[in-house]
């Protein structure tokens, strides 16, 4: 079992697309996918504990 996380930050649109690629290319009779949607200004008032390069939750991402 590989349990790993991915922040995504997209319009609307751009989900809808994201999901039907993903159901494209997951088995769901074995892989699992959890989406938790965060609403707007969240990100803002995020904490973070330890260290890693700041996320770019306002720039473009590229997947």
């Amino acid at each position: 079992m590989q349990k790993s996380v991915f922040e995504i930050v997209c319009t609307d649109a751009d989900w809808i697309t994201m999901r039907h690629r993903l159901l494209d290319i997951i088995s769901t009779e074995h892989d699992s996918i959890r989406i938790y949607t965060l609403h707007r200004g969240t990100l803002d008032t995020a904490q973070h504990l330890g260290h890693s390069p700041p996320a770019p939750h306002h720039d473009p991402l590229i997947y």
